[in-house]
């Protein structure tokens, strides 16, 4: 029985431990960049590496209307995915990509995707359920994708998408991830390997 009671008290100082880590602010000498999000405020991991400082995020007067304006770029996005897609046009994949796991995800998909019809932009719907983050050069947004009736078998399915700026488009699919909680900071913070 001591040795349960053992076991349990450890366990309860390792926890007492990290609570206490987690609360306490960071040393002196360690540098964080905070980064405003629409929703909320995050705080950015201290990395190792180089990484774009945070900028502020786009100047819009309203959650509502900036909330639209995020909406109708994943839509454009999506469209010129699955357009791309439908029409196995790799080039145009590359204007809607900034990493090459996309472009192999890509090929992956002209061999799955079955449509049942060409797309258009009235195809895709996007309801955007938080802005994790909003930053000149990172977006990140979990929303529900709706595409209708134009892929066979398709669901509305929720995503994280992790935007990059480009000059070829305004924005570019850089990473997503299933869940808010994912570990999609690194992708806005960490050292980038685009495609040009």
């Amino acid at each position: 029985m001591n040795r349960v009671r053992f076991v349990i008290a450890i366990a309860l100082i390792a926890l007492l431990g990290a609570v206490v880590a987690f609360m306490s602010p960071r040393s002196a000498g360690t540098s964080t960049t905070e980064a405003k999000a629409v929703t909320t405020t995050l705080a950015a991991p201290v990395s190792t590496t180089p990484a774009t400082p945070a900028l502020a995020a786009p100047s819009t007067t309203t959650l509502e209307q900036r909330t639209a304006e995020v909406e109708a770029i994943l839509e454009e996005l999506y469209f010129g995915w699955l357009a791309a897609v439908y029409r196995n046009d790799e080039q145009a994949v590359r204007k809607v990509v900034a990493t090459e796991d996309y472009v192999d995800t890509f090929e992956g998909a002209v061999r799955r995707v079955e449509f049942t019809k060409e797309p258009s932009p009235n195809d895709i719907s996007v309801t955007i359920d938080a802005i994790l983050l909003d930053r000149l050069d990172c977006l990140v947004v979990h929303s529900m994708i709706d595409t209708g009736d134009l892929l066979v078998g398709s669901e509305t399915f929720a995503v994280v998408d992790v935007l990059w700026p480009s000059n070829v488009q305004r924005w570019r699919f850089a990473t997503n991830w299933k869940y808010p909680n994912d570990l999609w900071q690194w992708d806005c913070d960490g050292v980038r390997k685009e495609i040009p």
